[in-house]
């Protein structure tokens, strides 16, 4: 059990839990324009808030005026915090912002690329715009590939005053130099926001900045399909290792995994069997691991390891996917933990069907509507700058699961880690 301190600053750090539960109303309004307004001018008082309350409690930090002197003198310089300064006195005496937005209508095909992309009228709803587009625009598609073509409309909130950049982004930056002058007043009594009894939000391992934004921004956009012009509902249940074992001690769970997989600790020893960089060293032991998982449970849920280095344990994210639009969120969610966490490389574990290539002049037919598909577990392994592969086919003898020989391909490109490459690259 992890003790934590008590507050030395109670009230400003209590405002900045405040705000973030302001972020929460403003992301569940941003497609409500009234209530978006609203929420938005309370959000920026919030944050400004947090540096008056500061000062309010300034008689328990020694020498207080001295030691914010400089915090303010930064502030002043910086262009996005006396944006802030100004907008909330625009706010207070003169009334909202003038806002600008703008949707953008995407068309995602069934290998997650984007094949057309269009700016639309910010005035209509979300609803509006789909509806006009699918009227407007007619895109022609195989029939059998019409269920795995996707519209997508997302919506962007601008101000006036500052053009260039969302709104709630801009907002996400000043949070973020405020929490960390929060984080330097808690520095003068040895302690951390992180190790404060208020925190409830912040996380050693990750970053504060991307976990927030990438939490607020599932709210800006909204998924068709194409055909029929359906709302996607598609939700994954993802699942981090912290909530796999949390209810188990490390010997509890290690007789819970030799009851039904038996004595691993062999497998255990392909650990370190190679020289290679992660998480490509690991790869054995993830395709053994990976056979007696599918000979025992005849099947594989997708798994995603994140790894930092060979010698601190990967975070895991395991999905359980409701239908084939799922793929869309899995990306996601993969690209957006990797960007979170800061990690060096992912290897993703799922059960996937294997079919033949098309035919010169054939049309495509995707693996899993083949007639003669085949199943298989695939392994990726991820870096920045290399990808590995590893494809075991196998097939069911009534209810046994029969192996066959594992096939590795190297550097073979993988549509559905373009987000996840993306993301490394914003990072590196």
């Amino acid at each position: 059990m992890t003790f934590k301190n008590l507050c030395p600053i109670l009230t400003t750090h209590q405002r900045l839990n405040h705000t973030l539960s302001v972020f929460d109303d403003i992301n569940k309004s941003y497609q409500n324009p009234e209530k978006f307004t609203s929420d938005l001018n309370n959000l920026i008082q919030v944050l400004r808030n947090i540096t008056f309350m500061l000062q309010v409690e300034k008689e328990k930090i020694k020498d207080f005026d001295n030691w914010y002197k400089p915090i303010q003198n930064t502030l002043k310089r910086d262009d996005i915090m006396k944006w802030l300064h100004d907008s909330r006195t625009h706010i207070v005496h003169r009334g909202d912002l003038e806002k600008e937005s703008y949707l953008t209508i995407r068309i995602i095909d069934h290998f997650n690329q984007e094949i057309f992309t269009e700016k639309s009228d910010p005035f209509l709803t979300t609803e509006q715009a789909i509806k006009f587009f699918r009227k407007k625009i007619k895109l022609k598609f195989p029939e059998i590939l019409k269920d795995d073509i996707v519209l997508e409309a997302e919506r962007k909130w601008v101000v006036s005053t500052f053009p260039n950049a969302e709104i709630v982004d801009i907002l996400i930056y000043c949070f973020s130099v405020l929490t960390n002058i929060v984080e330097a007043a808690h520095n003068i009594f040895n302690d951390s926001i992180l190790t404060c009894v208020e925190n409830n939000f912040f996380n050693k391992n990750e970053d504060f900045k991307i976990v927030l934004r990438n939490k607020l921004k599932k709210n800006r956009r909204t998924r068709v399909c194409y055909d029929d012009g359906k709302i996607i509902t598609s939700q994954i249940l993802s699942i981090e290792q912290t909530t796999i074992f949390k209810d188990y001690s490390e010997m509890k769970l290690k007789r819970k995994v030799e009851q039904k997989y038996g004595d691993i600790s062999n497998l255990k020893k392909l650990m370190n069997s190679t020289d290679e960089e992660i998480p490509f060293c690991f790869l054995k032991f993830h395709l053994e691991i990976s056979k007696r998982f599918l000979l025992t449970d005849g099947s594989i849920l997708p798994i995603c390891f994140f790894y930092f280095s060979k010698i601190e344990p990967p975070r895991i994210l395991s999905f359980d996917l409701e239908d084939s639009f799922a793929r869309f969120s899995m990306a996601e969610s993969i690209a957006d933990m990797a960007e979170e966490t800061k990690c060096k490389a992912v290897l993703f574990i799922s059960e996937v069907w294997i079919g033949d290539f098309p035919k010169k002049g054939d049309d495509y037919v995707p693996a899993r509507l083949q007639k003669n598909k085949k199943e298989a577990v695939e392994i990726v392994a991820i870096t920045p700058d290399k990808i590995k592969t590893i494809h075991l086919p196998f097939y069911r003898d009534n209810e046994k699961i029969v192996l066959g020989e594992e096939l590795y391909d190297i550097n073979q490109e993988w549509l559905f880690f373009n987000k996840l490459k993306n993301n490394w690259k914003n990072i590196i």
